[in-house]
């Protein structure tokens, strides 16, 4: 149950730019097309029609990546919709992770279902279809090598080799990976199984893209979502014009750029850096790298031997394109150009990034959609909400900084001390002595003046001591705010980002349906729901 909503910003979640954005303040408006409302994505279903996709090749890569998957009649259907004019997507995105971990992933994709569960009551003569878009071709496998779990953190340890896309990792020793992970857990019937039910899924994949596929498919199918594999040589020949003006034209950079220096002299920092060329190149050997303009008009592909021309590309379209890959830059070109896209939604950074792309977009030709926060939670124990009151705070308090807690607790529960009224009263009598002072002998004031700053910093001295007596006397209280902060910041980041579903609850189907009935990304703010922690876990 929703007990409260806070803004983002008092959670100290995103950027100046996100919250201006937010808030549809006049400046960023020249950086988006619809804004992010019911209203803007209305005209964006209106005007989507006039940038069609090819929907047949797109059907049949869908059918293609799930063969072997038992689809179930909602995504087979949403598959077959997406043959149809008046069906579109919305769209949510994200690198690999394992085991559906942080919460702000899981958020993600529940946003997407909720939104389209929404505009299909609200507009009944199209379909809406949410979409995962897997973003199997990044290779920095350090972010992703792991994951946390009460308070823990798991990794897995392949054996080394180069830095190919983590999707297509083979899954070596992540029985081990499992076994730790079941060996530090306090028994639990209901959560154990769970565990070795994803891990029957992962000993039962190839690799890491297609054990990805399987578990969100699990957690989400019944859903209608729809999962896509964005490492598909026939996605890329449909977006063969994104790479061809990477290579070509350095579409991105040029236009980023200008978006970026326009922000900056808004008063905004950028949110991502374009290169000159930004794709990458991956080769089985080298691993994958970044791809660079040499002196003689081709390009190098850094850390490896491997070069090529436009010529080259022209001629050898269908083998460089399998080699070639998407950055932060132009993955949402890629995805765009492919998928009938109204809504885009991502988190408070990917946000911020879009909205240095739309001039990419009108100068490509491919339709560029709204931008939509997803959703964010806070989930707060019930005994932990009970403590938080019982110390004399509301809910709308849980995201202060523990410390600012403790001193208000203090003020509120100690005698009252006000040392800046004692400062002002002690200026004012110095104030008086150094007049009678400067009567008798005028260079005795800056005496006075010194023994006025010598006793002040004194009585600073003495309030640091005082509050830090009071402190210890208060060490109950101050642990239980410290204890709260770290549940809604553990390790110092905000709960969804570290947390993993398993840490609320050992029934995932149950408390993702309790999840989408509270998701609305259209209201924007962190919803606090109060639960019963359930998975056997103190």
């Amino acid at each position: 149950m929703i007990e409260h909503q806070i803004a983002f910003a008092k959670a100290g979640i995103g950027s100046h730019l996100f919250h201006d954005y937010l808030n549809g303040h006049v400046p960023v408006r020249l950086f988006y097309q619809y804004e992010p409302s019911i209203k803007g994505i209305g005209e964006a279903i209106e005007q989507r029609l006039e940038h069609p996709v090819n929907r047949q090749a797109l059907h049949h890569v869908l059918q293609r990546q799930y063969a072997g998957i038992n689809t179930g009649p909602e995504v087979s259907s949403n598959i077959d919709l997406l043959l149809q004019p008046n069906t579109l997507t919305i769209t949510t995105g994200h690198q690999l992770t394992l085991v559906a971990s942080p919460l702000f992933y899981i958020y993600k994709i529940a946003s997407a279902i909720s939104l389209c569960r929404h505009l299909s009551a609200t507009h009944p003569t199209h379909h809406f279809v949410p979409v995962l878009w897997m973003n199997s071709e990044d290779h920095d496998f350090e972010e992703i090598n792991h994951c946390w779990m009460d308070g823990q953190k798991f990794v897995w340890s392949p054996p080394d080799g180069p830095a190919i896309p983590v999707g297509n990792r083979s899954l070596e020793n992540i029985d081990h990976f499992f076994s730790s992970i079941l060996g530090n857990f306090i028994k639990n019937d209901t959560l154990t199984n769970v565990l070795k039910e994803w891990k029957e899924i992962y000993m039962q994949s190839k690799n890491l893209t297609e054990a990805t596929h399987k578990l969100i498919h699990t957690l989400f199918g019944r859903y209608g979502l729809v999962i896509v594999d964005q490492q598909d040589l026939e996605l890329k020949k449909i977006a063969l014009p994104v790479f061809r003006n990477e290579l070509s034209r350095q579409l991105s950079y040029h236009h980023v750029s200008h978006s970026m220096d326009l922000l900056h002299n808004l008063g905004y920092e950028s949110q991502a850096n374009p290169r000159y060329i930004n794709l990458f190149y991956s080769d089985n050997q080298y691993g994958r790298n970044r791809i660079e303009v040499d002196s003689q008009n081709g390009f190098t592909v850094l850390n490896s031997p491997v070069r090529f021309t436009i010529n080259d590309f022209e001629h050898n379209t269908e083998t460089l394109l399998q080699a070639l890959s998407t950055n932060v830059i132009t993955r949402p070109l890629y995805q765009q150009s492919i998928l009938p896209d109204i809504v885009t939604i991502g988190g408070p950074a990917e946000v911020a990034y879009w909205l240095q792309y739309k001039s990419m977009f009108d100068a490509s030709g491919i339709f560029y959609p709204v931008v939509l926060m997803r959703d964010s939670f806070l989930f707060l124990p019930e005994k932990k909400l009970h403590k938080l009151h019982k110390l004399g705070f509301s809910i709308s308090d849980i995201t202060e900084n523990p410390s600012v807690l403790l001193k208000l607790y203090i003020q509120h529960n100690e005698e009252s001390f006000d040392p800046l009224g004692i400062c002002d009263k002690l200026s004012e009598l110095f104030q008086e002595l150094a007049q009678h002072m400067r009567k008798a002998d005028s260079t005795l004031q800056p005496a006075a003046e010194a023994s006025l700053k010598r006793t002040l910093k004194e009585i600073k001295k003495l309030e640091e001591k005082y509050y830090r007596s009071l402190r210890k006397k208060n060490h109950l209280a101050a642990e239980n705010f410290r204890q709260l902060h770290e549940w809604c910041y553990p390790n110092g980041v905000f709960q969804e980002r570290i947390t993993h579903m398993l840490d609320l609850t050992a029934t995932p189907d149950t408390w993702i349906e309790s999840l989408l009935q509270d998701c609305n990304p259209l209201d924007h703010h962190i919803k606090i729901i109060s639960h019963e922690y359930s998975n056997g876990r103190t």
